[in-house]
């Protein structure tokens, strides 16, 4: 005969999350970003995710960096004990750095599409905060555009530059198309 013997122990739940190094946006708005949520009377039972941590400092990230922060981090997340045994406190360390705006974008490699065409899938203007979802979408989007052409293998490689002191970066996309692909 095989028992098993399963203690399960208790429910923990979060009592606080606490921010250190956050200075561009306030711990009110960055909590809306994580899927842990702390414990409130009757609304939340902000039961801990311990799973869902390494994801959450992954969506921290995520929300910076499409806020025009391309240089930020988001180095450890620490649990500790919290006022009950049931408890803890989440505490995420930001390295924010500085907010980046669009300065130019180029691309090359581009002979099936005109520039124009391709340009028009970036909703990202000179000036504007160099939001990285953004630039994802765009990207995705030219990918698409030599897929439904054919070229199923083609390469969409953005290259970024920033300038530290002006705050501003640059986008270089380098297209490979390849050869259309062909169905025996």
């Amino acid at each position: 005969d095989l028992v098993i013997t399963v203690s399960e122990g208790v429910k923990m739940h979060v009592e606080r999350i606490e921010f250190s190094g956050n200075s561009a946006y306030q711990d009110s708005v960055l909590k809306k970003t994580l899927k842990n949520k702390e414990a409130a009377f009757l609304f939340q039972s902000g039961l801990f995710l311990k799973d869902e941590l390494e994801r959450d400092r992954q969506r921290l990230l995520e929300y910076y960096k499409n806020e025009g922060y391309q240089k930020a981090r988001v180095p450890s997340v620490e649990v500790k004990p919290g006022s009950k045994p049931d408890k803890v406190v989440l505490r995420f360390t930001v390295v924010e750095g500085i907010p980046y705006n669009l300065r130019s974008l180029s691309i090359s490699g581009e002979t099936l599409c005109s520039e124009k065409e391709l340009r028009s899938k970036i909703d990202l203007d000179p000036g504007s905060r160099l939001s990285q979802r953004r630039l994802d979408e765009g990207v995705g989007a030219m990918r698409e555009m030599y897929s439904t052409r054919g070229y199923i293998y083609a390469q969409v490689d953005p290259r970024l530059t920033f300038d530290e002191a002006k705050g501003e970066a640059d986008v270089a996309i380098t297209i490979r198309e390849g050869s259309i692909a062909v169905i025996d």
